[in-house]
């Protein structure tokens, strides 16, 4: 005589057998008694083999579905994280310093280093042994770049602005907690500011990182801002939240912001959010050049 499981759908055996549909399971393995109070009397539910399981799972994946971070490969993650410390001011670095950084075995990260470099993301200085980004990164960088549509529209207008006002305009957003310069246009000037192009800057020093985080939605700043650790990069940079708080308040009503020698002496910059066809905020304009032709008339 065959036995079947409850079908009542809140009853965990009855959802393992909906695949049966009542019809009988030829598992060979113990019977036993479905305890759930949704079983209809006289029920008894039998433990499906394992192969049942498998067709059930394969048949109900949207029921089952894992979650993407399940699917991570440990290694994967680790040669990215190798890479990522390249991001740092650090530009060179040597296997014993990654591995004790990222906590992983020097053996694992001279794998890591010994696959990047045959793949062409890194290669190795000669002299010191150390570690670098090769020009293949650039390449990776280059790529994004130019399939970004906030880049591609922006180049020519950052040219036409560049020769407008005589000095260096930037295009950034804001990149985990810092301002990413995306796209630039150089001054032809032979006293120009060094180019930012694809450099991480901290937000509370630059005109654009401050003119962006001044329109993010009052959570995200406020998240930011209790986040922030203030550095010191010349006598004009802000130390003091409360006073940043207040400065991105007036920056919000007067619709720009400037940075005045807070990230380098002698550099100033002016800088405006960027909206899109919505109205919101998804990018900054900048225009940085030497303090010396960048007065507060010129301004």
């Amino acid at each position: 005589m065959y036995k079947y499981r409850s079908l009542e759908p809140s009853c965990k055996a009855g959802l393992q057998c909906q695949y049966n549909h009542g019809r009988p399971l030829w598992a060979k393995k113990k019977v036993s008694v479905c305890n759930s109070p949704h079983r209809s009397q006289g029920q008894i539910d039998r433990i499906a083999p394992d192969w049942h399981h498998t067709r059930f799972r394969k048949l109900h994946k949207g029921r089952m579905k894992r979650a993407k971070q399940d699917y991570n490969i440990q290694a994967v993650a680790n040669a990215f994280r190798v890479l990522q410390e390249f991001k740092r001011d650090q530009p060179e670095w040597g296997i014993s310093d990654l591995g004790r950084n990222l906590a992983l075995h020097k053996n694992a990260v001279f794998r890591i280093l010994a696959t990047l470099e045959a793949m062409g993301y890194v290669e190795q200085n000669p002299e010191k042994e150390t570690y670098r980004l090769s020009v293949q990164c650039l390449e990776l960088g280059r790529a994004f770049l130019r399939h970004t549509s906030l880049t591609h529209a922006s180049m020519g207008r950052l040219e036409s602005l560049r020769d407008q006002v005589g000095e260096s305009c930037y295009l950034g957003i804001l990149a985990e907690e810092e301002v990413l310069y995306l796209e630039g246009a150089q001054s032809d000037h032979v006293l120009h500011v060094a180019s930012r192009v694809g450099k991480r800057l901290p937000v509370y020093c630059t005109a654009i990182g401050k003119v962006l985080l001044a329109f993010t939605e009052p959570a995200r700043q406020k998240a930011w801002l209790e986040s922030l650790s203030f550095e010191p990069w010349t006598s004009r940079t802000l130390r003091n939240r409360d006073e940043f708080k207040a400065q991105l308040e007036q920056i919000r009503r007067q619709g720009y912001s400037l940075d005045q020698g807070e990230k380098n002496d002698g550099v100033v910059g002016v800088a405006a959010p960027l909206r899109d066809h919505e109205g919101k905020v998804v990018a900054g304009l900048s225009i940085l050049g030497p303090s010396v032709r960048m007065s507060e008339e010129a301004l």
